[in-house]
Parts: structure tokens; sequence; C-alpha cells
């Protein structure tokens, strides 16, 4: 009985340590397209053409993804320079595209590292729950809290953190 233990347990690590792997690389590939359309949004002639309308429509049709999830790669793109510490982590494979697309569409800039933090040891379902709940300081420029602000309100330049289909489309 110990011996088929020991098997399982070897077999176990063996398919752990594989699909570690292959998750990584498909995180850090993510992360490559993403990088490509923040040089894109620089420059529409690189991909506004006939019948592309937006970047997502491009991104959806290039990379063959839904339209949902190419809102997302472009979301993260718009927001590379402000989530340095989040981005890294993408780049190094260690977040999620649906980890990464939740930080950008729900996390104040000055929140990145926690953030990130956050990203490393939750499903993306309590990531999202903790993001959108989380009662973010309005900051001023020189990042002190402002007192009796709507805590509500999304600080200038961030994204509306309101309940979207792209955020609803996995189930646990």
């Amino acid at each position: 009985m110990s011996v088929t233990v020991e098997l399982e347990s070897d077999l176990s690590v063996e398919v752990d340590t594989c699909v570690n792997d292959i998750v990584g690389v498909l995180n850090s590939q993510h992360a490559a397209l993403v990088d490509q359309v923040v040089a894109l949004l620089a420059d529409s002639r690189l991909w506004a053409g006939e019948g592309m309308t937006s970047m997502s429509a491009w991104v959806a049709w290039r990379a063959g993804m839904s339209p949902a999830m190419a809102r997302s790669v472009v979301a993260i793109a718009e927001r590379v320079a402000e989530l340095p510490a989040s981005i890294e982590a993408f780049r190094r494979g260690e977040l999620s595209l649906d980890q990464m697309a939740t930080i950008a569409r729900n996390a104040p800039a000055w929140a990145d590292v926690q953030s990130r933090d956050y990203a490393i040891v939750m499903t993306v379902t309590q990531l999202r729950q903790v993001l959108r709940k989380y009662p973010f300081p309005v900051l001023d420029e020189e990042g002190h809290e402002v007192p009796d602000a709507d805590t509500d309100a999304p600080e200038s330049g961030d994204t509306d953190p309101v309940d979207t289909p792209e955020d609803e489309a996995d189930t646990d």
C-alpha cells in the first residue's frame, strides 16, 4: 500500500511540475502579446484599416480570441506604465491573463504591489471580489489621503470598477 501511495505522489509531483511549466510559458506569452499591443496602441496606422473599428477588434481577429478576452489584453496594455510590479510578474509567468486583467480594471496604480501580491495567492474569483469591493482611498497628487472623498468614485485615469461581462466570463 505504501508503494502505491509513493508512486501516486511521484506522479502528482511530476504532473504539477509539468502544468506549472506550461502555465508559466502561456502566461509569459500572453504578456508578450500585451507588450506588442502597447506598441500598436502608439500608432494606429499599424492596425487600423477597413473593418477594424478598435484595437480590441484587431486583437480578437489576429489572436483568435473572444472579444471579451481581447478587451482584457487591451485594458492591460493601456495600464502597463501604471502597474510595473504586476506587469513584471505577468512577464515572468507568475500572473495569468485573467489575474492581470482584474488588476488592470480595478486597482489604482498606487496599489500595484499589493494587488500583485494578492493575485499570486488568490484565485481569479477571489481577486475580483477583493479588488472590486476594497475601499481604496482617494489620494491627492502628493499621495496623501483626501478626507471625506467619495471612495466609490474611481481616481482619474483609473478604469471603472463596474461588473462587466468579461469579468463574469468564468465561473467556479
